[in-house]
């Protein structure tokens, strides 16, 4: 599951959040052969492999570059532009968070997990420009000012419970704080779930956290209460 979140303070009801296939006409990805990987794995933390010695700082712009394979080991400081041409890997003991104004992930890869091990820890990537700040240059054409362009890859692996979606069996109305659902697999107390609409009105959808699942798990005690009602049938 993919998680898209964005603050709405100070929007308007009909301002949106594109996500778009875009064409990208230069240099992204880069030409076979342009790079030569290096033999060994560099860490983020580590300073004396980073150019100058110095590890990324605060609203920096940062070049991953494409000859590099690199561990990203910590949470890296909040950066300007984020620009992937090498192999970014997430550390799988930790969570990891990026924080950057805008991210090009150009002729690299970001990658966390495999398909036979996945990523078992929070993989957070945040965005945080202001939408009339300078431009960033995606390639000669195309720039932006908050945006997170794959040209390369982004490839992240999570482990995803048995059961996905379920169905209610019950009726729930505004102020429940439990649900009568099909009994669902490896949903746990502290997980976020969304209820979908039922009459109409695409904004009556809710995101709840689980508080409580009975013996049988057909029932969920959530927080906060629902504010809207949503239609369920046993049948």
């Amino acid at each position: 599951m993919l998680t898209l979140c964005h603050s709405g303070k100070g929007k308007t009801i009909n301002e949106i959040t594109d996500v778009n296939g875009i064409f990208c006409r230069f240099i992204c990805p880069a030409p076979p052969g342009l790079y030569v990987k290096e033999k060994f794995i560099r860490k983020w933390s580590n300073a004396s492999q980073w150019p100058n010695n110095q590890v990324p700082g605060p609203n920096m712009d940062v070049h991953v570059h494409g000859n590099w394979t690199m561990l990203l080991d910590v949470d890296p400081a909040p950066a300007g532009k984020i620009t992937i041409d090498g192999d970014l890997f997430a550390d799988d003991t930790r969570d990891i968070n990026i924080t950057a104004k805008s991210i090009h992930i150009r002729a690299g890869n970001v990658t966390a997990g495999s398909a036979s091990s996945p990523f078992l820890h929070k993989f957070t990537i945040q965005i945080t420009n202001n939408k009339n700040a300078t431009q960033y240059s995606i390639d000669e054409l195309v720039g932006g000012n908050k945006f997170i362009v794959v040209t390369g890859s982004l490839n992240v692996f999570a482990k995803h419970p048995e059961t996905t979606q379920t169905t209610l069996t019950k009726s729930a109305f505004v102020g429940n704080t439990s649900i009568e659902v099909s009994a669902v697999n490896e949903w746990n107390v502290g997980d976020e779930i969304g209820i979908s609409p039922s009459y109409g009105n695409y904004r009556h959808y809710e995101k709840v956290r689980i508080t409580g699942i009975n013996a049988d798990r057909t029932i969920i005690s959530i927080t906060p209460a629902l504010r809207f009602n949503h239609y369920g049938d046993s049948g």
